[in-house]
């Protein structure tokens, strides 16, 4: 089951993790969207910057140069018995260091770099929810960051789609993040304004894309740790997109007013007009598809590095649709930065509201109240 209530502290999850049975399989593959030569040479730009940066705690990197499938290679990775955390198929896997003698990686496999820093061992005995780090509860400065979950009458539609070939037992089309467990695809998706519609004020480097991919699995790890740590299996696959074109400056536009560039960027992606609803539930199944994975989720990635706020015209900051399939982080996120408070935090939090976590604060914007439960 998935059960959870308001309290104080960090986003529940400890039920999530706990509460999932799966299907056999994974995912039926589909055609990769961008154009695969594309979409290889932005994973490998990817993971080689990430590969010049210490592996998170507790993780060591491994690498592999062929260009092959990435749930193929993934699989061929578990097959040997090595445990992965966090990866950028098909190319970059952050492992699970594991005591005793060496591991033995499959053919085109080699480790990279040093270990990451040793894992806090009194992680183990932790309570079942990970305390509040410094500043946490602030993260949000008192507003809600959890938005409503999808109107009735859309989950309905989506209720009749049926079950996906290979999907978790009882999981459909739109059932991309019910419980936290198994294999999580990571759509990190880079919209970029081309001053059509809205003045483009910003635009992203390098340097910036590469930062926020860092942050995700940073994040993204630590879940992966805290749930190890119980005997819970949980990995995130991650893909990037760049350039994706819209004709709005997305941190200039309100959150009620976000579909306007979530929907063009979407159809831009995947090449043909509808809801945002539909496009972003049928982005989560690809690269759930693609990546052999149980659950899927998009973060979307907003160019605000500059901005003197950090915020939306209407105040929020990073945020989530409640159940997902998706969730949107600014680069820079208010006075974060003043707290000591990385997107790492962000992105951390953000995806257990892709589990239909709630925040344990009792948020001064929210349109839940603490007695509502999830699941």
């Amino acid at each position: 089951m998935r059960y959870v209530s308001c309290g104080s502290g960090s986003a529940a999850l400890a039920l999530i993790l706990f509460g999932a049975a799966f299907g056999s399989g994974t995912a039926r593959a589909s055609t990769s969207v961008p154009a695969a030569a594309e979409a290889d040479a932005q994973a490998w730009e990817a993971a080689s910057s990430l590969l010049s940066y210490p592996a998170p705690a507790g993780l060591r990197a491994v690498w592999c140069d062929a260009s092959e499938d990435p749930a193929g290679a993934l699989a061929r990775l578990q097959r040997s018995g090595v445990e992965v955390a966090v990866a950028l198929p098909p190319h970059l896997y952050y492992v699970r260091e594991k005591a005793g003698a060496g591991e033995v990686l499959p053919a085109g496999f080699g480790f990279r770099g040093s270990p990451g820093a040793a894992t806090d061992p009194t992680l183990a005995l932790a309570p079942a929810l990970p305390l509040p780090e410094p500043g946490e509860s602030d993260l949000f400065f008192g507003a809600s960051d959890a938005l409503p979950p999808l109107p009735a009458a859309v989950a309905a539609r989506m209720a009749r789609a049926g079950a996906g070939s290979g999907l978790p037992f009882g999981a459909r089309w739109g059932d991309t993040s019910e419980f936290m467990i198994g294999r999580v695809a990571v759509s990190i998706l880079f919209p970029e304004s081309d001053g059509t519609t809205d003045p483009n004020l910003y635009d992203w480097t390098p340097a910036l894309r590469d930062s926020v991919v860092r942050s995700a699995v940073r994040g993204l790890a630590k879940w992966s740790s805290f749930a190890a740590v119980r005997g819970i299996p949980l990995s995130f696959a991650i893909e990037v997109h760049y350039g994706l074109a819209t004709r709005y400056e997305p941190i200039t536009r309100t959150v009620a007013d976000e579909d306007t560039w979530i929907q063009d960027v979407l159809m831009g992606f995947l090449g043909y007009r509808s809801d945002v609803p539909t496009l972003a539930y049928d982005v989560a199944n690809r690269a759930r598809a693609r990546l052999g994975a149980q659950w899927a989720a998009l973060c979307f990635a907003v160019q605000d590095d500059s901005s003197s706020t950090g915020r939306f015209p209407d105040g929020y900051i990073s945020h989530a649709v409640l159940g997902g399939p998706y969730f949107v982080t600014p680069v820079k996120n208010a006075g974060a930065a003043f707290q000591g408070a990385a997107l790492d935090s962000y992105i951390e939090h953000e995806m257990t509201h892709m589990f239909w976590a709630l925040d344990e604060h009792i948020p001064s914007s929210a349109w839940w109240s603490c007695a509502l439960s999830t699941g």
